[in-house]
């Protein structure tokens, strides 16, 4: 299967997402947020309400890809490189370290996002993006590995 039409097969789900998202300007669950009372406040046109909802289909990406690399270089600084190498002393500190290492930035994520947003998801969307960021990795490394190798 060509690099093309692994792009379009990941990007067919992306569109069928977000363009009708784009296209509404009342918003999506607008139900739950009162997206529809928030715009007439601001009295903002449709034009930068389409602009604001683009830009955010720029930035959602960008934050993913950031909390999975913050997140995976905090681990690796503090828990060290368990997962690649061990020595005699690892096995002591393994069952400490790690999980009080893994849940310390997902908490410190729900915090910040709690105390100045009032959103309750902070530590299901750092592990969401991790999840997706390692799935991508290790999907992506092993079509990279299959490819040179041949």
């Amino acid at each position: 299967m060509s690099e093309s039409i692994i792009w379009v097969l990941l990007a067919i789900p992306v569109l069928f997402l977000f363009v009708p998202l784009l296209s509404k300007p009342e918003g999506f669950l607008t139900s739950t947020f009162q997206t529809n009372e928030i715009l007439k406040a601001a009295k903002m046109p449709p034009e930068a309400i389409h602009m604001s909802r683009s830009i955010d289909l720029i930035y959602f990406p960008i934050l993913c890809i950031l909390l999975v690399g913050t997140y995976h270089m905090h681990f690796m600084l503090l828990a060290g490189d368990w997962d690649f190498w061990l020595d005699w002393k690892d096995r002591q500190w393994w069952p400490v370290v790690t999980p009080i290492v893994g849940i310390t930035y997902c908490s410190a994520l729900m915090y910040y996002l709690w105390v100045n947003y009032r959103q309750p998801f902070g530590a299901t969307l750092c592990i969401v993006c991790l999840l997706v960021g390692e799935w991508l990795t290790r999907y992506w490394g092993f079509l990279l590995v299959v490819t040179l190798s041949n």
